[in-house]
C-alpha cells in the first residue's frame, strides 16, 4: 500500500499495456508516400485552357457562385532592368542582390504561366 507522499509507478509491462490502449490506432506514415498507379501513369498537358464551369444557381434562377473573372494584376518592381541585371551580378551575401533575385522571382511566376518561356 502506498503512503500519501509516494507513487507508485506501473511495471514495464504495464506500462507498455497502458500505451497500447491509449494509441492503438496510431499508424506510422511512411517518409515517401506511395504514388497511386492511376496518378502515375498520368499525361501532363502543356497549356491546356481550362473551360469554367456556368454559373451556379438556385431553383428560382439566381446566379448564386459565378465563375472568377481572370485577372490581369500590374506588377510595379522597386528596381529596373538595369537595377536587377547589376544585382544579380553582386555577391551572395548582399541584400542588393536578394532584392533583384525576388524582382526576378515576381517576373517569372506573374509571366511564365502565360505561354512565355524565358524572362530576361
Amino acid at each position: 500500500m502506498a503512503t500519501p507522499n509516494t507513487v507508485e509507478v506501473p511495471s514495464a509491462a504495464k506500462q507498455k499495456e497502458i500505451f497500447n490502449r491509449l494509441f492503438h490506432r496510431v499508424k506510422e506514415i511512411p517518409e515517401v508516400p506511395e504514388i497511386p498507379r492511376e496518378i502515375e501513369q498520368g499525361q501532363v498537358i502543356q497549356g491546356a485552357t481550362v473551360q469554367l464551369p456556368q454559373p451556379v444557381t438556385d431553383d428560382q434562377g439566381r446566379v448564386l457562385v459565378k465563375p472568377p473573372a481572370p485577372q490581369q494584376p500590374k506588377i510595379t518592381l522597386p528596381l529596373t532592368q538595369d537595377q536587377v541585371q547589376t544585382g544579380l551580378t553582386q555577391k551572395v551575401s548582399d541584400s542588393f542582390r536578394w532584392l533583384a533575385e525576388w524582382c526576378q522571382r515576381l517576373l517569372k511566376k506573374a509571366f511564365l504561366g502565360e505561354g512565355k518561356e524565358k524572362v530576361s
